[in-house]
C-alpha cells in the first residue's frame, strides 16, 4: 500500500506520500525491500531526470541520502520532497 501511494502520483504534488515519520534508529531495508517492485518507476523518462538531478546535486553538496536505484530517502523537515525523493523525520516518541 505504502509503495503504490508513494510511487502512483509522483509528481501530482499533493496526491502522493512525500514523506514519512519513523521511530528513531528506523532500519530502512525492510521497507526497500518491499519498494523494489516499483523500481520500474526509474524507466519512465521524467522521474528518472528528476531522480538524477537530485542525486547529482546531493553529491555535490556533499549530503547524506540513501539511494535505493529507483528512490532517493533524505531525512528532511520539510513537507514537499522533490520528484525521486522521499524525505523522512525521526521521532522518539507521539
Amino acid at each position: 500500500m505504502l509503495g503504490s501511494d508513494i510511487f502512483s502520483y509522483f509528481g501530482l504534488g499533493c496526491r502522493n506520500v512525500s514523506k514519512l515519520f519513523v521511530p528513531s534508529a528506523y532500519d530502512f531495508s525492510m521497507m526497500l525491500k518491499s519498494l523494489d517492485k516499483y523500481s520500474g518507476v526509474i524507466n519512465h523518462q521524467r522521474y528518472a531526470s528528476n531522480y538524477d538531478f537530485s542525486k547529482a546535486i546531493y553529491i555535490v553538496n556533499r549530503e547524506k541520502f540513501t539511494d535505493a536505484g529507483f528512490i532517493l530517502l533524505k531525512e528532511n523537515q520539510g513537507l514537499s520532497s522533490p520528484v525521486a525523493v522521499l524525505y523522512f523525520e525521526y521521532y522518539n516518541s507521539f
